[in-house]
């Protein structure tokens, strides 16, 4: 089963999100805001994550560049060593950048069918514990 996805925005988003999958021992994916590639940048993300990353270690995720529907964006996002991304493309295109993504150590991954957004939550780590938390499978009445 695939990590849960948060949408970060900034490092206190992906902080939160972190310390949140730590404490329910779940991995998360760590997502950026859709078309983020655009506007923040493959090395503002990574920086974000990396931050994030060092101030709660030991934590597993999966960072991934949300990039919309430009290709361009998704091969500088590999030179800056991102190391998943998601793109709204053709199959031809998403097959090619997939053959691209092995030759950096990255990948292509489908966007997350659900994922929580934290921006404006007031408790955003609480939020994540309880959107993260392993469902818990109750006997049949």
């Amino acid at each position: 089963m695939p990590p849960r996805a948060v949408i970060i925005h900034d490092r206190d988003t992906a902080v939160a999100a972190l310390r949140a999958a730590r404490t329910a021992g779940v991995s998360v994916m760590l997502i950026s805001a859709p078309g983020a590639a655009h506007y923040l940048g493959a090395m503002a993300f990574r920086t974000i994550v990396d931050e994030a990353r060092a101030q709660v270690p030991g934590t597993q995720s999966l960072a991934v560049l949300d990039c919309g529907d430009a290709p361009g964006h998704v091969l500088a996002a590999f030179r800056h060593g991102i190391e998943a991304v998601t793109i709204d493309a053709p199959s031809s295109v998403i097959q090619r950048l997939a053959e691209i993504a092995d030759q950096w150590g990255s990948r292509l991954v489908p966007p997350p069918t659900t994922a929580l957004d934290i921006r404006d939550i007031a408790d955003p780590e609480r939020a994540c514990r309880l959107w993260l938390a392993p469902s818990v499978a109750k006997p049949a009445p």
